[in-house]
């Protein structure tokens, strides 16, 4: 008999409360976002044209200004309903088919179909050492090619990104627009533990509310310009009268799980950001010190300064990877990147971190015996039974 509804979701919730959770992509929310998340707003929609709705206009403008304290901007935009649409935001209000858009290549960044879209990609150069753009060369790339948008990030980021005054300066010299896809370190950003890019003179900053941000899946423009922002809110503004182009209805529900999560991160963001850096250099050292050592990318530059840490693999070992520790009840992607925040979020200290770093290197040491293997679980299994509420 086929399954209902229910009977997958319960199995899915099973399958994750028994897992080390450390998917970089994604968080958990706290159960105050998680009824925010599933009240009446959720079924509403967001204009004057509806009656009703005074206190979900007021919900609107309330997350817009937490959003404005948190990142210590002059606009935000709490409309756009995933971290694609921020991206895809910033492509229409700024360049036109034929222009071209530089930023990280596919394979280190976003897969962005930019040339499905008319755009053309000039890829920035980037460092394998370090896993970091080559700012000298990305200059030079900048210089001749004088390209409309600079989209800076990428989905593997384990440090800033370095001399973001001097690309503004380049760009803004031919025209052009600088913006920072935090993604992936938008948490950190907005707890003050990495870096600054409006501060540094970006155009924008965009970002994703449920990967290091511990918010409901969805996205956030920022800007410190008046003009910039009037830009951006014709493509992603959600205003009916000025036509929609990007977004329609941006879910209310969507947007109260996110102000619970942006006072959440005013309250105790800091702290958090904090010890799921710490949390990431714990599992990186454990790594380091196993015989995986060779395998943890990005040393260059020195221990991760974000929620990721990652292993060189092969393009035919990831799948293989993920699944192999996913059958030992660890979770991490198929670019076998691994991600501290939902954890830190689950209550994990360093030393947690460290054991199921050693788990790990343990499962993947194709030299590790059956007892090992064997124990290895145990603790797994321990480290998972033990930290399945929210605590920060």
């Amino acid at each position: 008999m086929a399954k209902t509804t229910r009977e997958i979701i319960e199995a899915h919730e099973r399958l994750v409360k028994s897992c080390v959770r450390l998917l970089p992509s994604e968080n958990i929310l706290s159960d105050a976002a998680r009824k925010a998340l599933a009240s009446d707003m959720e079924g509403r929609y967001h204009v004057w044209f509806y009656g009703g709705k005074q206190h979900v206009m007021e919900l609107v403008d309330h997350v817009t200004g937490l959003a404005k304290r948190v990142f210590k901007a002059r606009h935000a935009l709490v409309t756009p309903l995933s971290g694609n649409i921020c991206d895809l935001s910033v492509l229409l209000a700024f360049t036109k088919p034929g222009d071209a858009v530089a930023m990280v290549s596919t394979s280190a960044g976003y897969p962005l179909n930019l040339e499905r879209l008319g755009r053309r990609r000039v890829p920035l150069p980037f460092d394998e050492a370090s896993f970091n753009i080559d700012l000298a060369a990305s200059l030079d790339v900048i210089d001749q090619a004088r390209p409309a948008l600079v989209i800076l990030g990428s989905s593997f980021m384990l440090h800033p990104i370095p001399g973001i005054s001097s690309i503004v300066d380049r760009v803004h010299a031919h025209g052009g627009r600088v913006v920072y896809d935090g993604a992936h370190p938008f948490g950190l950003i907005a707890g003050n533990h990495f870096q600054d890019p409006l501060a540094e003179g970006v155009d924008v900053l965009i970002g994703s509310t449920h990967k290091s941000f511990p918010g409901p899946q969805g996205g956030i423009i920022l800007t410190n310009s008046d003009v910039v922002d009037e830009e951006i809110k014709v493509v992603a503004g959600a205003d009916p009268d000025s036509g929609v182009v990007l977004v329609d209805n941006p879910h209310p529900g969507r947007i109260a799980a996110l102000g619970i999560a942006l006072e959440e991160m005013l309250d105790h963001g800091a702290r958090y950001a904090g010890q799921v850096i710490r949390n990431a250099r714990a599992l990186q050292s454990a790594l380091l010190a196993s015989r995986l050592k060779d395998r943890v990318a990005g040393m260059a530059a020195g221990p991760t300064d974000s929620h990721q840490v990652f292993l060189r693999v092969a393009d035919d070992e990831g799948m293989a990877i993920m699944k192999a520790l996913e059958a030992r009840n660890v979770l991490v992607d198929a670019g076998v990147r691994l991600g501290a925040a939902e954890a830190t979020r689950l209550g994990y200290v360093e030393a947690d971190m460290a054991r199921a770093g050693e788990c790990i290197a343990t499962f993947l040491d194709p030299g590790t015996t059956a007892a090992d293997i064997a124990r290895s679980k145990a603790i797994v299994d321990e480290l998972a039974a033990s930290h399945q509420d929210v605590v920060m």
